[in-house]
């Protein structure tokens, strides 16, 4: 019989090969569930726990998607679900040209670029701490569960002298990657089919 609880943690700043995983009654659920969204015609990828989101916000400010946009569609695509295996995180491209707009109006670092697909700026780490250098971004899941995170979920380092966007833009599925998942406890009940997530220090959990 397979174990129905599943909590995750990612430890902040080495979110790829610090987090941590609790199985059965070890796995503590906390915060606000919201449903989990089991696609059938997703196989064989039938592992990947999908969610609703509904909205994003920056600073507070609603981008109003469509709130069935995230939902998977009948032919197994689209949809987004949360993956440790996966680094960054990716949105639909509409969705991303949206929140890239939103986040580069209120970054008020310097010497804004691109490269590639990365939406960068001279700073560092400093930068995502001071509280005022780059916006707060919210995710709205269905179920009233809003998840503020933080200018490191968000943004990653790079060199030492830039801060880039952690989104990247996708056409197939959208994935909340382990970077947006740092100092955050994500809980699994796949019994009761809820995903649990809420901030944590994971460092001291």
């Amino acid at each position: 019989m397979g174990c129905s609880r599943t909590a995750w943690l990612a430890t902040r700043d080495n979110p790829d090969s610090s987090g941590r995983i609790f199985f059965g009654k070890d796995a503590v659920l906390l915060g606000t569930p919201t449903p989990m969204i089991i696609n059938p015609e997703s196989a064989p990828d039938h592992n990947l726990y999908f969610v609703n989101l509904v909205d994003i916000s920056v600073d507070h400010t609603r981008l109003n998607i469509m709130p069935e946009r995230f939902l998977p569609r009948s032919n197994g695509e689209g949809g987004i679900y949360l993956d440790t295996g996966t680094t960054l995180t990716y949105l639909f491209e509409d969705v991303y040209n949206e929140l890239l707009w939103k986040v580069d109006e209120k970054v008020i670092l310097p010497e804004r670029f691109q490269y590639g697909n990365n939406l960068c700026y001279r700073g560092g780490k400093e930068d995502l701490e001071d509280g005022k250098s780059v916006p707060m971004v919210t995710f709205h899941f269905e179920g009233d569960l809003n998840i503020d995170l933080q200018p490191w979920n968000t943004f990653h380092d790079w060199y030492e002298e830039y801060v880039c966007l952690a989104i990247q833009p996708t056409s197939h599925r959208s994935i909340i990657g382990v970077w947006a998942q740092q100092d955050m406890h994500v809980g699994y009940h796949t019994k009761e089919k809820m995903i649990y997530i809420s901030p944590a220090n994971c460092a001291l959990l």
